[in-house]
């Protein structure tokens, strides 16, 4: 693949996350996200049979990985998010979440990011229909929150939120008491509903940690007929958090800023930040060829190979730096 360098951005030189200042009282640098595989593995690892044959109809079969990995080295998903460069968007754009979005190597070099990444990385629709659909007039969003309640057979006056959503998953888990037959289509339509609902808020496109808890009433419209769900381009607006992030993120460590805030699937970042470097005999056990691509690594291998990415400098109360292998991305 071909790649094009980029000089430093904001006065940062490529390949580097520079370290921000400790505070006179000694404050260091933190590094703060919703992302987390551990809250998704909470459901995910307690699937049915049968919810995980739903899963795989929805498109959504990469998920089913997750259980081979568990927590992310936060400084590196810092480091990916600074190394993120979002295309300006032209003035006669009418959908902004195609915008170009890119991801630099340690040396500089940028590779585009695209929708179909995302596809071969995590396993995720990546079809024709918009998800996250902005300028919409109020009498379709209350439509739209209408259709979700009554897919996920919410009483009146019953509050949606992601407790209620995780109830919903866990009715026909493993741990539930044996059912008396196969799930019903009103169940099925529940279950993809709600697992949805969840796998947006603490995986696939979580937003900024002022959105913590809620419910993300920007995917109802894709979600209002649950047998449809697979039409969506959900691996693009998993890219739309990033765009969202990485102005936000390069802001941050630009100012010095004592706390970084992350936004997005950062596991897609990692892995596919990870396949475009040559790392030589030292695979660590990471099949080419595998797809989706979640399921070629674990979190052994993943924390592996980032520490061979790892630059040896750590300045003191600052993040650690990356970007060791100088090498264009492929």
């Amino acid at each position: 693949m071909s790649a094009r360098r980029r000089s430093a951005h904001g006065g940062i030189r490529a390949g580097a996350v520079p370290a921000a200042e400790p505070e006179v009282d000694g404050d260091v640098v933190t590094v703060d996200y919703r992302f987390s595989i551990l809250a998704v593995r909470r459901f995910v690892d307690k699937l049915s049979d049968e919810q995980e044959e739903v899963v795989r109809s929805m498109g959504f079969e990469g998920v089913l990985h997750l259980s081979r990995y568990s927590k992310l080295d936060r400084h590196f998903s810092a480091w990916l998010c600074n190394q993120l460069a979002v295309a300006t968007a032209p003035a006669s754009a009418s959908v902004p979440a195609r915008v170009p979005i890119s991801l630099a190597d340690g040396a500089g070099a940028e590779v585009p990011v695209t929708a179909r990444d995302v596809h071969e990385v995590l396993g995720v629709p990546n079809s024709d229909r918009q998800v996250g659909r902005i300028g919409r007039a109020l009498a379709e969003k209350e439509r739209d929150a209408d259709a979700v309640r009554r897919a996920l057979c919410l009483d009146p006056g019953e509050a949606l939120t992601l407790q209620a959503a995780e109830a919903i998953v866990a009715r026909r888990n493993k741990d539930a008491p044996s059912p008396t037959g196969p799930m019903t289509q009103a169940e099925r339509d529940a279950f993809a509903v709600a697992f949805l609902l969840l796998l947006v808020e603490h995986f696939f496109a979580p937003g900024s940690v002022s959105r913590r808890g809620k419910v993300n009433e920007e995917v109802f419209h894709a979600l209002a007929n649950p047998s449809e769900v697979h039409l969506y381009d959900w691996a693009e607006y998993a890219l739309e958090e990033f765009r969202r992030c990485a102005g936000r993120v390069r802001e941050q460590v630009t100012s010095k800023s004592s706390k970084i805030a992350l936004s997005g699937c950062l596991l897609f970042l990692e892995i596919f930040y990870l396949d475009r470097l040559d790392f030589g005999e030292a695979s660590c056990g990471v099949q080419r060829g595998v797809l989706p691509r979640v399921a070629a690594y674990d979190y052994k291998s993943l924390y592996q190979l980032i520490e061979m990415e790892r630059q040896p400098e750590w300045p003191e109360g600052g993040l650690k730096l990356f970007g060791k292998i100088k090498v264009p991305i492929k």
